[in-house]
């Protein structure tokens, strides 16, 4: 009778200890099936409250494809753990079915996208592309900005698996537009082209001095020049030089007079438009001259056929 009198002693001891410890202890296990952990009044079915800083939760599995699972209704949607990959990796990944996809969000609002094939969208849910970007740009505000330290360039680069050689895009903002740089790059051969930020292009050079320069040969069905053009010469003002005059000017200068040197080609190359005009200007002044001799003979000839009478 002592012992079981002693032992009812106890369980009201006990009782009472525990009673006063729930009512002190921040951690409840209430009626409703919610479970708080720093909190008396949880809000969800688990509710953890810490005023600590660092780490306030801790998920300790086993060596191996440790996860914690998520459910809807029953229905397996995915998890998060190390589970594919190697034991150091940390998963985030869809559940059994062929159709779910990854959505990292901004206010419930899906921002990138990883559907079930692997494909990638900002902005969108439903790329169509290995990696897609949806965004109504400008100037200021891009689809991509590929950022790099001072003084250095921007790369972006393709290649594949049937060989090591890759083409890159490379970009070099500078203070100067002339040193501002776009340049296209095969790993192969070498620089191909280089736009500058003054507007400069130049193939096979990366110091284009001109909106043009090719270190090479050019080759095409059709090249228009805007210059202007000689037909002037054919003006009644127009003071065409006397033949005695042109000879005495070529003995004088070695070239035709409006012509460029050979020694000054050579130095800075020939300017197509203006020798193009050139040309045309001795091309029409010959014809003048060709005119004019043409009625010196007429009128030689009229002459021998009177002195014949």
């Amino acid at each position: 009778m002592k012992t079981n009198l002693a032992f009812i002693a106890a369980v009201i001891t006990v009782s009472a200890a525990i009673s006063v410890q729930q009512a002190n202890a921040q951690n409840i296990f209430p009626d409703s099936g919610r479970v708080g952990i720093g909190t008396r009044t949880p809000t969800a079915q688990l509710d953890v409250n810490s005023t600590a800083t660092g780490q306030i939760a801790r998920f300790n599995g086993g060596s191996s494809s440790m996860y914690v699972s998520l459910l809807e209704g029953g229905v397996y949607r995915g998890y998060i753990g190390s589970y594919a990959g190697n034991n150091e990796d940390v998963d985030f990944g869809t559940g059994s079915s062929t159709s779910g996809k990854l959505h990292l969000t901004i206010k419930a609002v899906p921002k990138l996208t990883i559907d079930n094939t692997g494909r990638v969208g900002i902005g969108t849910v439903s790329p169509v592309a290995r990696m897609e970007i949806y965004h109504n740009s400008s100037v200021s505000n891009p689809q991509l900005l590929l950022y790099e330290s001072a003084n250095d360039y921007a790369r972006l680069s393709f290649q594949n698996t049937a060989t090591t050689s890759y083409f890159s895009i490379a970009g070099l903002p500078a203070t100067a537009t002339a040193a501002s740089k776009l340049n296209f790059y095969y790993s192969a051969f070498g620089d191909i082209m280089t736009v500058q930020g003054n507007g400069h292009v130049g193939i096979l050079t990366t110091n284009p001095q001109y909106q043009l320069s090719v270190n090479g040969t050019i080759q095409a069905k059709e090249v228009r020049v805007e210059s202007g053009w000689a037909d002037y010469v054919f003006d009644k003002e127009y003071k065409l030089t006397s033949l005695e005059e042109l000879e005495q000017y070529i003995t004088t200068n070695k070239h035709l007079p409006g012509v460029a040197p050979a020694a000054e080609v050579q130095k800075d190359g020939m300017k197509v438009g203006e020798m193009n005009k050139a040309m045309m200007e001795k091309i029409e002044e010959l014809t003048l001259y060709v005119i004019q001799l043409g009625k010196e003979n007429k009128q030689l000839k009229s002459e021998i056929e009177a002195l014949k009478k």
